[in-house]
């Protein structure tokens, strides 16, 4: 554990300490802390909270950082930064190789940041940032982050400091799709009152579909089995592969599977993990992980399989419907479609929700 003194910029809170954990040990007995400056902070969700992120730190040890101010003499938590110190690039093992990425994403988190106590959101972001350029690292990039006011906050510290910042894009489909976009829609009270927030074309079409293979007994809705989970993600990750076997080589969908495993496994064991599966009569056809994130009262969809030989079945309609419908019957309130603006996503009632990519770094770097 790395301890330092820190001035701040604000004379309202002038000091901070700076503690940096590299190991659990270390991190322990900053955990009431923690979870104490996450109740606090209304950005916070899943993603940054002890039993999901601890879970995600406890797998990956030695390749993360966390970063934590306090007010000083053992005073409260009042930021904290979960990094990932990715060498994968670096030609040496010397710590100023390092690209500091979130933490989170070590298991593909949908969404990134840091928890920071609102009564000091300024002057503990900008002494964040002088933490952080204090530190050997090649650069600091931040992906997917929803709190924007925030990610303005960090540039403008590092800038202010001579560092080089950048907002990044980040699309996929040869530039169609943004993955800066999340669409999310919000849920009614019932199912029957969310379809006529649609489209009428759209509520049509999913009415026909319910009563041609839903009602008739060819379709039906199975959800995960807690008993046997990994026979879900057989399933699921199956289906996903067989969309994109014809795009991807051997090598990269097996890394991929290897990735999507491991991000269950932690998201089962930290209770978020649902896995809807759509069945044909006995034969699994669809299925779709969501996450969830009981903070914002949503479902975040993360992956999502389907057989692509069955489109006269409409299984792609057929398992988004039926999976709001049972997510409404829980009270969720936000099913999130993540990241990609597809248009399809819209067509279920979706707003989009902007998210920041961008990169920093020191001064000496062309």
């Amino acid at each position: 554990m790395y301890h330092a003194k820190l001035r701040g910029a604000s004379p309202a809170h002038a000091d901070y300490e700076l503690h940096v954990a590299h190991d659990l040990d270390a991190l322990a007995p900053w955990r009431a802390g923690w979870e104490r400056l996450w109740r606090a902070d209304p950005e916070a969700d899943l993603y940054l909270s002890w039993p999901w992120l601890g879970r995600v730190l406890a797998a990956h040890p030695g390749r993360w950082r966390v970063y934590l101010l306090t007010e000083p003499g053992g005073g409260p938590v009042r930021c904290i930064l979960p990094l990932h110190a990715d060498m994968s690039q670096a030609r040496t093992n010397d710590p100023a190789e390092a690209i500091l990425r979130p933490a989170g994403r070590l298991a593909i988190a949908e969404y990134t940041g840091l928890l920071c106590d609102p009564d000091h959101l300024g002057p503990a972001i900008e002494a964040m940032a002088r933490s952080l350029a204090a530190q050997p690292w090649r650069a600091f990039t931040m992906n997917y982050m929803p709190a924007l006011e925030r990610a303005e906050r960090l540039m403008a510290a590092f800038s202010a400091l001579g560092f080089r910042c950048k907002r990044l894009e980040n699309r996929d489909n040869g530039g169609a799709t943004d993955l800066l976009i999340c669409p999310q829609a919000a849920l009614a009270d019932d199912f029957e009152a969310y379809l006529m927030g649609l489209s009428r074309s759209r509520r049509q079409k999913i009415r026909r579909a319910i009563r041609s293979h839903v009602e008739t007994g060819e379709i039906r809705l199975t959800l995960s089995d807690l008993a046997d989970p990994e026979r879900d993600y057989d399933r699921l990750l199956d289906l996903w592969q067989s969309r994109w076997r014809a795009e991807k080589s051997e090598s990269r969908l097996d890394r991929a599977m290897r990735r999507q495993r491991h991000m269950f496994r932690i998201c089962h064991a930290a209770g978020v993990l649902h896995i809807p599966i759509l069945w044909h009569r006995d034969r699994p056809v669809a299925g779709i992980a969501l996450i969830e994130n009981a903070r914002r009262g949503a479902l975040v969809v993360k992956l999502i399989g389907r057989d692509p030989t069955l489109a006269d079945l409409q299984v792609g309609l057929l398992l988004h419907a039926l999976t709001i419908d049972w997510a409404i019957g829980r009270g969720t309130r936000i099913y999130d479609f993540g990241h990609g603006d597809e248009a399809y996503k819209f067509s279920f009632g979706s707003d989009p929700v902007p998210l920041m990519r961008f990169v920093v770094k020191p001064p000496r770097q062309a």
